[in-house]
């Protein structure tokens, strides 16, 4: 696994080793490539932020993947997390 700055969706890529992630046991590459698009930029987003326990936090596009794993994090950081979703 591994998160890259373009060209994500590319057949092959070329990455530093320190770049690379192991894929757990228990999931497929489906399964690894979501962890590192939506759960790593969820994660960095939040660091940038510096959310703390307490804070109240909005996610847009709370039901996107990335939304979905802030919504997660911001939990487990204790953050009141508050999500926008649209029905459209």
């Amino acid at each position: 696994m591994a998160l890259l700055s373009g060209g994500s969706y590319a057949t092959w890529a070329s990455i530093p080793a320190t770049h690379i992630l192991p894929l757990p046991k228990n999931l497929n590459y489906v399964q690894g490539g979501a962890i590192v698009e939506a759960w790593l930029t969820a994660f960095q987003l939040l660091r940038l932020a510096k959310v703390q326990a307490g804070q109240n936090v909005v996610i847009y596009a709370g039901a996107s993947g990335v939304g979905t794993a802030a919504i997660q994090l911001g939990q487990f950081l204790g953050a009141n997390v508050w999500a926008v979703v649209s029905t459209q």
